[in-house]
């Protein structure tokens, strides 16, 4: 607090004291004003940086979500993709397996077809066989009946039942047998195999009077016309006997068979 002065000088003192209070008023005062304008900037600044953090942040959120989905849908795509893969591979596996297969049928209908074509030429040629041997039959029916009269009355009946007795226990085959012995026969109703070999009854017949020198023609319906005919009681031993069946009258002998009585 001021009090009054005594003195000039204490007058003088008195008024730079004041001044000197006026300054350092006014230089606090201009100190405060200066530090609200940095705080005002400072708090500007600070809510700027945090406007531009929050909107980085924004972004960054917004940039995570779109990778995320892009990511998603990058592996939706690539599942999709490996379950396609799959299931081509495996259509795939079942048409090779489907080609394979055709292959080996296709293997196996051939290797038929060459067997078939290999059979029917193997029949054709026996079938060419037996018409040459019946056209020589044919040409040698006379000399073969006048040699049965002679097979009749000498040991050659005899020859020719033991003959057709040795046979006994061979399987039936249709189409088998010839002069020579028991042959492969041919497929019959009943499915008889290509690989079976043995008599049919007009092969046995052929086989049983080849053994005295008398050629018989191969089917038994030829056969029956190719020698003479005698009754059922004139029948001797080394005579053939032929049936029929009664209920097809147009049919000619079926069976033959040697008699012994």
């Amino acid at each position: 607090m001021l009090t009054e002065a005594t003195s000039p000088e204490d007058l003088l003192a008195r008024a730079e004291f004041t001044d000197m209070v006026a300054r350092t008023q006014l230089q606090a005062q201009e100190g405060l004003e200066r530090a609200r304008v940095d705080k005002a900037n400072a708090d500007s600044s600070a809510r700027a940086a945090l406007e531009e953090a929050e909107k980085a942040e924004a972004a960054a959120a917004a940039a995570k979500s779109v990778a995320d989905t892009a990511l998603a849908a990058a592996q939706a795509a690539a599942r999709a993709q490996a379950e396609q893969l799959a299931e081509v591979a495996a259509q795939r596996a079942g048409v090779q397996r489907q080609l394979d297969a055709a292959e080996s049928a296709d293997s196996g209908l051939r290797a038929q077809r060459q067997r078939f074509d290999d059979w029917q030429r193997r029949m054709a040629e026996e079938r060419a066989a037996r018409e040459r041997a019946e056209r020589d039959a044919a040409a040698a029916r006379v000399a073969s009946a006048e040699r049965s009269a002679t097979v009749r009355g000498s040991a050659g009946v005899q020859r020719v039942i033991d003959r057709a007795k040795s046979q006994i226990g061979v399987q039936y085959v249709w189409g088998g047998g010839n002069g020579r012995g028991p042959s492969r026969g041919i497929p019959d109703a009943f499915g008889s195999p290509l690989n079976r070999v043995g008599f049919d009854c007009s092969g046995l017949m052929q086989y049983a009077f080849n053994g005295v020198g008398v050629s018989l023609p191969r089917v038994s319906r030829n056969q029956f016309h190719a020698g003479q005919q005698v009754p059922v009681s004139d029948v001797r031993p080394g005579d053939m006997i032929f049936y029929k069946n009664p209920g097809a009258p147009s049919t000619t002998s079926r069976c033959t068979s040697a008699t012994a009585r």
